[in-house]
């Protein structure tokens, strides 16, 4: 027979819905960085340029959405909104 577990371990804790979603999607894209090379080597070089051109579009993707959320603190930082925040950003 084991020993009786403190009143302290009995407490499970349960996942959360932000939890649950944070592994979920953590397995999802840990699984296709994976598989998707994989996949890939059966079209030799071909597949070397389609990498290739992804990183510089996520690359890219990434440089917009940095420059989305610059604007966006200058319009939050100024009273006047979004139109001046744009200019200043010189966009």
């Amino acid at each position: 027979m084991l020993p009786a577990m403190p009143a302290k371990l009995r407490r499970a804790k349960a996942l959360g819905v932000y939890t649950a979603v944070a592994l979920v999607v953590g397995n999802m894209v840990g699984a296709g960085a994976y598989l998707v090379p994989a996949e890939l080597g059966r079209f030799g070089s071909v597949g070397l340029v389609g990498w290739t051109v992804t990183a510089a579009g996520a690359v890219f993707l990434a440089l917009v959405f940095g420059r989305l959320g610059r604007i966006y603190y200058l319009s939050r930082r100024h009273a006047e909104g979004l139109a001046p925040a744009v200019e200043a950003a010189d966009v």
